[in-house]
């Protein structure tokens, strides 16, 4: 889709078509992070662990279906074995390619349609270091949340490292100003323990 008017059938019909990849998962947990990270990453690394670990443990594994991090936990799903690794993808100009890992693929030509595929159906995120788009998603899902437009998710952070100094800037200003609560920050966990994140989600009944 070339122009920048969307079509409204066209988004229709992403909506729907991928809703029934979407409603079929069972439990299931969505990795962003960012596209640009390689397999000698320490990020990628534990993005795989991590997607492993939780795929032997019986849940379905989301990602954005392209390099890096989503890769990394596709890969992780994949070669777990008896899960789905899904991956909703998008058409970009660039930097966006699926990855062969991939279990059942939808692909988007809207950032929008494809956000609600990769949050509305899952039981939690796990949010590893990305750029914008990465930021883009993990705030769009704290402002759902926090406003109810979404369901409870849990949603936790990997890489004090990388992640301390924004949530430091973040309670600097906004938290300061009052614009947000503390209960905002509360929403997610930031650890560098894999196996704090495989404890802390569970399966459903």
């Amino acid at each position: 889709m070339n122009g920048k008017k969307a079509d409204l059938k066209h988004i229709i019909k992403e909506f729907e078509e991928g809703y029934q990849i979407g409603k079929n998962l069972s439990s299931c947990v969505t990795f962003i992070g960012s596209a640009r990270l390689k397999k000698d990453n320490k990020y990628y690394k534990a993005a795989k662990e991590l997607s492993f670990k939780l795929a032997k443990k019986g849940f379905d594994i989301v990602t954005g279906g392209g390099g890096g991090i989503m890769e990394a936990a596709n890969k992780g799903a994949f070669k777990a074995g008896g899960v789905e690794s899904v991956g909703f993808t998008i058409h970009l100009p660039m930097e966006q390619k699926s990855n062969k890992y991939i279990t059942k693929e939808y692909k988007f030509d809207h950032f929008y349609s494809r956000k609600y595929m990769l949050f509305n159906f899952c039981d939690a995120i796990v949010v590893f270091p990305g750029g914008f788009g990465t930021l883009d998603e993990f705030f769009e899902v704290l402002m759902l949340l926090q406003t109810n437009k979404l369901d409870y998710i849990k949603i936790y952070m990997y890489g004090k490292d990388f992640w301390d100094p924004m949530i430091w800037s973040i309670e600097k200003s906004l938290l300061k100003n009052e614009v947000i609560s503390q209960y905002d920050l509360d929403r997610f966990i930031l650890t560098d323990s894999i196996d704090e994140i495989v404890k802390g989600i569970k399966l459903r009944k």
